[in-house]
């Protein structure tokens, strides 16, 4: 395995004026010999408590519609939150029982 670099020469323009830069890249290195790509391991999900209520709605969107409630959750519940399905009032949630949705954020405490 070789991590030879390759000189890129790359032109900026700046205020009209040409910029010349040296960017260096590294060749894309070959798969591990297992067969994985080499890419970063995806963020691991994260808990989160049910807190400020009594009861919270599981939903099948991040919207407060009557007819989207999948189950209840009570007060001091663990969820699994994936932040990469939440959005910015909603987090999406997996609870104990295994049941994904969305709740809102202003009722989940993140530990």
């Amino acid at each position: 395995m070789s991590n030879e670099t390759n000189n890129v020469q790359v032109t900026v323009q700046n205020n009209g004026e040409a910029m010349t830069d040296n960017a260096k890249y590294y060749q894309q290195q070959p798969a591990n010999s297992n067969g994985s790509d080499s890419s970063p391991e995806k963020i691991a999900n994260i808990q989160g408590v049910v807190s400020n209520c009594v009861k919270l709605n599981v939903r099948s969107e991040a919207q407060k519609k009557k007819d989207n409630v999948l189950c209840i959750v009570s007060a001091g519940d663990v969820l699994l939150i994936d932040e990469e399905q939440s959005t910015n009032a909603w987090f999406y949630v997996t609870t104990a029982s295994g049941i994904s949705g969305y709740c809102m954020k202003e009722f989940v405490t993140v530990e």
